[in-house]
């Protein structure tokens, strides 16, 4: 018995101090609301599986331009990540582009964002540090969709996006453990996502999921981010009235 209780305590000491790293950034939102024509307003929200929220609106004042706005938060147990983000960006919209009278868009979007995360590392029973830092995320966007009108009886058109994100991201001002500074952290990341949905024309609602793939990580492996989001979402086009 001695033994095992010797094994036991050894055990349940490695579980309490083994750690696993504070996530720092946590990539959001994989689609941006693109406008399907001049003088949209699209504006929506987001929410993930994880406790991510997000606030999109996008604004096409010319013809194939728009302009892009986020504020994001996120926020699971002691790690709390806050973000705003703007960009500008152009589209172009192939009508009966399939056989199924509907048509296909195209997108491409540069943005820039700044915010502030914070976390704690360690897990198990023990927190072993504390991360507070700033960060900033520079990042650029490409969007394939396709809008399906399958049958006269479903209403709306069924529309499937896809998107390739490829984000810079700084971490600076860090702060371990409330009081020690650290030099700044950078990383790439390549953000593959998918949606799909039902475009009602003056609502789209729809499902989306995401991967974050690091092409080149942060030098400090106490650092991490989210590798996976799950989510859902719903937009408005609220300039419609007015363009009818």
């Amino acid at each position: 018995m001695p033994n095992f209780r010797a094994f036991f305590l050894l055990i349940l000491g490695v579980w309490a101090t083994s750690g696993c790293s504070a996530i720092m950034y946590y990539p959001g939102p994989h689609h941006a609301p693109v406008p399907k024509e001049t003088g949209e307003v699209r504006a929506g929200g987001y929410a993930s599986s994880i406790g991510n929220f997000a606030a999109q609106a996008s604004i096409s004042p010319l013809p194939h331009v728009f302009t892009h706005g986020m504020i994001q938060t996120a926020r699971i147990d002691d790690e709390i990540f806050r973000m705003g983000e703007a960009g500008l960006g152009v589209y172009h919209n192939f009508d009966d582009a399939t056989p199924y009278d509907n048509n296909v868009t195209l997108s491409l979007l540069g943005t820039w964002g700044r915010g502030t995360s914070s976390g704690d590392g360690g897990g198990g029973l023990i927190r072993q540090y504390t991360v507070d830092t700033r960060l900033e995320r520079l990042a650029a966007q490409f969007d394939t969709g396709v809008w399906i009108n399958l049958s006269d009886k479903i209403p709306g058109d069924t529309f499937v996006t896809t998107s390739m994100r490829l984000s810079h991201i700084r971490l600076y001002d860090i702060v371990l453990n409330g009081s020690s500074p650290m030099p700044e952290q950078t990383g790439i990341f390549l953000e593959p996502g998918a949606k799909a949905g039902i475009d009602f024309g003056f609502v789209r609602s729809y499902g989306t999921f995401g991967f974050t793939v690091p092409m080149t990580m942060f030098d400090d492996t106490r650092f991490s981010y989210e590798p996976v989001s799950l989510g859902f979402g719903i937009s408005f086009d609220i300039s419609h009235p007015f363009r009818e």
